[in-house]
């Protein structure tokens, strides 16, 4: 009997080979990337975001590799298809007296800031991740770039970075030394102070979302106004950001941090998440009247797409679940032993599991609306 070769076989046989060779490749690739980053490896390892080692191995991929790039790209481009010009949210000029603060809508959710001293034109830009808007908005606006100002090494914080140092060579980018922003050229300390002219801005560091997170502050006496925190990750309006390689112990102390300024500091976060974090807001604290106030608000305003930002810190003390972790009805709420040491930080870990959990189950709601819509139709 005659055995007849199938023709597919030797083409069958090079797929494989080139698979077994593209695995190995990338396998020794990341082992590489990831043993000049053991420390970072470990942090990881050992947070407390989530028990699943692919997720965090995700996120190591996310933040180190080109992939996390990509994914943000990928959410710039589907941003423009859905929002056009316009972004995610209509956002406005926020004047005090010489000094401009312009929340720039980025990518589905994130903000970058222009900060501008009117009389000098002198501006400053923080977490300016898409470079085709904040140019843009730089160049029409007449505005003199001066410098970039980091939160953290994320890409949808710092992805632009490397762009704006190209197109301005003499802009000073500044990120703190533990994260290392993308194209950071000055690496700030907790502590630091940064002037330029009348802005003057102190380095927070916030470790907690990253190890290597902070916040800016800026000075409001020399403009008559008052102080304004830039807070990347740390916090929103309404919540606080998820720990990628902190504990909650870490977060306690660096939202401690920003709780010492005076109550009417202007909050300016990182993302538009007002509308959902004040929904869980409402919904772990049903009585509070200034969550179900701001709320009202704020569902008005993003009814029409306009910016929510900013709010007062001292807003942020009434309402904010992450910030009242000492709260006899919240501490009761998560059944926190009254014996039990570290009242705040149980407290906090309980609350952001049970906001997870509520991000899943608004997430399943919308989904079976949408579902039941377009059965309708």
């Amino acid at each position: 009997m005659t055995t007849i070769q199938s023709p597919n076989l030797p083409l069958t046989n090079i797929f494989l080979c080139g698979s077994i060779i593209s695995t190995v490749c990338v396998g020794i690739w990341l082992f590489r990337t990831m043993s000049r980053k053991r420390q970072e490896l470990r942090v990881v390892m050992r947070s407390e975001f989530t028990n699943s080692f692919l997720l965090k191995f995700g996120y190591l991929l996310y933040i180190n590799t080109p992939l996390g790039n990509y994914l943000f790209q990928k959410s710039v481009r589907r941003a423009r298809r859905r929002f056009g010009n316009r972004g995610h949210s209509i956002t406005q000029n926020h004047d005090y007296g010489e000094l401009n603060v312009l929340p720039i809508a980025i990518a589905e959710d994130n903000y970058s800031y222009l900060v501008v001293d009117k009389t000098t034109m002198k501006g400053i830009l923080i977490d300016p991740s898409d470079p085709d808007v904040v140019v843009g908005i730089c160049k029409r606006l007449q505005v003199d770039l001066t410098a970039i100002l980091c939160t953290h090494k994320h890409w949808d914080h710092a992805g632009g970075n490397k762009v704006i140092k190209h197109l301005f060579p003499k802009i000073q980018i500044f990120g703190s030394i533990e994260d290392k922003p993308l194209a950071t050229t000055d690496f700030v300390r907790d502590g630091d102070s940064l002037s330029f002219d009348k802005m003057q801005f102190q380095v927070i560091t916030t470790p907690g979302h990253t190890l290597g997170h902070c916040v800016f502050v800026l000075n409001g006496r020399p403009f008559n106004c008052p102080d304004h925190i830039f807070t990347g990750d740390l916090l929103f309006q309404g919540g606080m950001g998820k720990i990628f390689e902190g504990d909650h112990t870490l977060m306690i102390q660096s939202l401690d941090k920003i709780m010492m300024f005076n109550n009417n500091t202007l909050i300016w976060p990182g993302h538009e998440y007002s509308k959902h974090c004040l929904r869980f807001a409402c919904y772990i604290d049903p009585d509070n009247v200034e969550a179900a106030s701001r709320w009202d608000k704020v569902e008005t305003l993003r009814r029409q797409a306009l910016s929510s930002v900013p709010s007062t810190l001292g807003e942020e003390k009434a309402y904010n679940p992450f910030l009242r972790c000492d709260n006899a009805y919240l501490v009761k709420y998560c059944e926190i032993p009254e014996a039990s040491e570290n009242i705040r930080e149980s407290c906090l870990r309980k609350l952001r599991l049970i906001k997870d959990n509520f991000d899943k189950m608004v997430k399943e709601e919308t989904n079976k609306r949408r579902k039941n819509k377009s059965r309708m139709l």
